[in-house]
């Protein structure tokens, strides 16, 4: 079995866990090459940091919405909204802009942070 799939399930796992203690290790693992395990490290976000209090999670979710990969940018897009992370602002504005396959989700979650 393929080491990130192991690793994307371990992510998996802790964020099932919902404990505070693991937001280190799981923003940590957003660094990984492989896209599967960035995904388990945006889901885990949505709950073991529900609100974006912790700056990091912000900040990955924020890079996350950089991503080469459409399915992390819809996830980071569902994240910016539920953080309510005005700050993301301008780069949704570039991604409705310049990635036409997810300039629609990103277009809703700029409505829904009052933008349009």
């Amino acid at each position: 079995m393929p080491g990130s799939i192991v690793y994307a399930a371990i992510i998996r796992a802790i964020g099932q866990l919902n404990d505070r203690a693991t937001l280190d290790f799981i923003l940590r693992a957003y660094n990984d090459f492989d896209p599967f395990v960035r995904v388990e490290v945006l889901e885990a976000l949505k709950r073991l940091d529900p609100t974006g209090e912790d700056a990091r999670s912000k900040a990955t979710v924020r890079e996350a919405l950089n991503d080469p990969r459409d399915s992390i940018v819809r996830i980071a897009c569902q994240l910016v909204v539920q953080y309510r992370d005005t700050s993301a602002i301008p780069v949704l504005q570039r991604i409705t802009e310049t990635r036409p396959e997810v300039a629609a989700t990103s277009y809703d979650a700029l409505r829904q942070l009052g933008q349009y």
